[in-house]
């Protein structure tokens, strides 16, 4: 009888924690890449056109929507999970929950969507009759 009630009780606890749960602060934003890019570079493309899609979840005391260093991690485990030097037209969305149970508990997570790409050193035509003469 005993088990059976704090059963009861502990189920009913995980149910109203569940239902608690609300959305947080989120975002979604896109950056032309994610490292400088070397002018004159040439950039091969390593995902073969179609871009990959990463995750990382995090729980934390406070949301840690926008956090560099978390993004700064993901977008270096997709570059070493692909050999890659950069990531192309990447689109990071940030979604967080937060389950207040006494304090508050944030669940934060970042997908990126992205296509890698390798960097190689590309070789600059230097135009010797640099004159701007308009004839």
């Amino acid at each position: 009888m005993m088990l059976r009630r704090k059963l009861l009780i502990a189920s009913s606890l995980a149910l109203i924690v569940g239902l608690a749960a609300c959305t947080g602060p989120g975002a979604v934003y896109d950056r032309p890449n994610s490292h400088f890019d070397y002018p004159n570079s040439n950039v091969t493309d390593l995902t073969n056109g179609v871009p990959i899609t990463r995750k990382k979840e995090v729980t934390s005391l406070s949301s840690k929507v926008g956090d560099v260093d978390l993004e700064q991690r993901l977008v270096a485990d997709i570059l070493a999970e692909k050999g890659g030097d950069i990531l192309i037209n990447p689109k990071y969305e940030w979604k967080s929950r937060m389950y207040p149970v006494g304090i508050t508990i944030y669940v934060t997570t970042l997908t990126v969507t992205s296509y890698v790409g390798k960097m190689t050193p590309g070789h600059q035509v230097r135009m010797e009759n640099r004159n701007n003469d308009c004839r």
